[in-house]
């Protein structure tokens, strides 16, 4: 399947919504537009191997998917970082595995955001690009047959799942891995509104 096709929508519909409930979380509306431009890859300033990683993840999908205008968003620190994830204010974010697992589950240092519904798209040995349940299933297919291109370079593998305590993968790099055919870019109205 020729995926080119699916570059000029791509970047904006990887962008972060624009709904209500976005806005009530981010005071600055020019803060909000930027979200809607440009695929963010949150990191945290504490985490100097993240950020890298971040931004090695940035480049590959500038360089393979260029409309989704990619880059890294650093947050302050981990508990800064774990608030954009619950209240939708970032979608993909880069954490260590501990970390991760912590969020997933609620437990310290997470444990005032309760469990998370965290999926993993690529992980290496260290850490997770994770989203949440919700991202669509077109976009981290997209997002995993990119950076997957770069798996050795990166250490980068789909999880297989099996163990209860890890996240599980998104079922969008799931189908990607299985070698199944791109899902459909999704239409649902708070998507329509990535794309405006």
């Amino acid at each position: 399947m020729n995926r080119r096709r699916f570059l000029p929508v791509l970047g904006a519909l990887l962008g972060v919504a624009a709904t209500s409930e976005g806005f009530a979380h981010t005071p600055y509306r020019q803060w909000a537009v930027f979200r809607q431009r440009f695929l963010l890859i949150t990191t945290t300033r504490d985490d100097a191997g993240a950020d890298a990683l971040g931004e090695d993840i940035a480049r590959v999908l500038l360089e393979r998917l260029p409309a989704s205008q990619a880059q890294v968003s650093r947050a302050r620190d981990w508990k800064t970082l774990a608030s954009l994830l619950v209240t939708r204010q970032t979608e993909l974010a880069v954490m260590a595995h501990a970390r991760a697992d912590a969020l997933f589950t609620g437990v310290e240092p997470y444990q005032d955001f309760g469990p998370s519904p965290l999926r993993v798209v690529v992980q290496n040995a260290q850490y997770r690009l994770i989203c949440r349940e919700d991202f669509p299933k077109h976009h981290a297919f997209l997002l995993s047959e990119a950076l997957m291109q770069e798996a050795v370079a990166l250490g980068f593998a789909i999880p297989a799942g099996g163990v209860s305590s890890q996240i599980p993968a998104h079922p969008g790099a799931r189908a990607f891995a299985a070698g199944e055919a791109l899902p459909a870019a999704p239409v649902d109205e708070k998507e329509v509104r990535r794309a405006q």
